[in-house]
């Protein structure tokens, strides 16, 4: 008896440790030269979310505070006056998968309506900015992002402390 709960434990933790955000693929990429260490104010950029700020207001707002949240925390202050050392401009993108839905038909088989569904897999993209060109001197990308229904804000926070893991870049 008390084996077959170990193995339950162990199993339910096995699915729990591969579903973690440190195995979803990230990319980065940033501007050799740039100096990431002496960066300490930020601010929001206009650019933020064209398609993500459209299709998912309210993702948008909990992928905004999340990102505020992890920049506090490592030290930057968000700049509302003056000027920042640089912007952050994010996208939150979904895609993929439909699923039918069962719709009333006069028929003998119900008609299938496709609708967008929490399976549906997302990407993040957050670009740092150079405040006076608007280059992005650093970018990073995670991608196969899910959210669940109940916990969309932690799940979110999760993704951008798993992004945010890679910056600033270690450079020499």
């Amino acid at each position: 008896r008390c084996v077959s709960l170990l193995l339950s434990l162990t199993v339910l933790v096995g699915i729990g440790c591969a579903s973690s955000t440190a195995e979803l693929p990230v990319r980065t990429d940033h501007v050799d030269g740039t100096p990431f260490q002496e960066w300490k104010g930020f601010r929001f950029s206009q650019e933020t979310g064209p398609r993500g700020a459209s299709q998912y207001p309210r993702y948008n707002e909990m992928t905004k505070n999340a990102l505020q949240k992890q920049l506090e925390d490592r030290g930057y202050i968000r700049v509302i006056e003056g000027s920042p050392d640089f912007r952050v401009a994010y996208e939150l993108d979904f895609h993929g998968q439909k699923e039918p839905q069962s719709g009333k038909t006069s028929g003998a088989e119900p008609a299938a309506r496709p609708y967008s569904t929490v399976r549906a897999n997302g990407t993040l993209t957050v670009r740092m900015l150079d405040p006076d060109t608007g280059e992005a001197v650093w970018t990073g990308q995670i991608s196969g992002i899910r959210l669940s229904t109940v916990e969309t804000g932690r799940d979110l926070e999760r993704y951008v402390w798993r992004l945010l893991a890679e910056f600033p870049p270690i450079t020499r």
